[in-house]
């Protein structure tokens, strides 16, 4: 996955994921500006439970995100990949 820069973010030339299969939990690039840095958080369809998020340590700076056991996302950190569920917030689909 590539970082956006800042700038990206503001005029709106981000990178665009590809159309989730209908129903299936996404995840999404939040931009936290107060912190400089990126979040995460996962799209789930409201008709459907909440999907379990879990993490995967690849290694010492690269996770792997899981919403109901299926890859979500690949996180990579410069300094450490120290996050895990409770950081990645869900977000119902209307």
């Amino acid at each position: 996955m590539r970082n956006a820069s800042d700038t990206e973010w503001r005029t709106g030339d981000a990178p665009q994921a590809a159309e989730p299969t209908r129903g299936a939990a996404e995840a999404v690039i939040v931009p936290q500006p107060c912190a400089g840095a990126l979040g995460l958080a996962v799209i789930y369809d409201r008709n459907s439970p909440p999907p379990r998020i879990t993490i995967t340590q690849v290694s010492q700076m690269i996770q792997t995100i899981h919403a109901d056991g299926i890859a979500v996302a690949v996180m990579a950190c410069a300094q450490s990949a120290g996050m895990n569920a409770d950081d990645v917030p869900l977000i119902q689909r209307l």
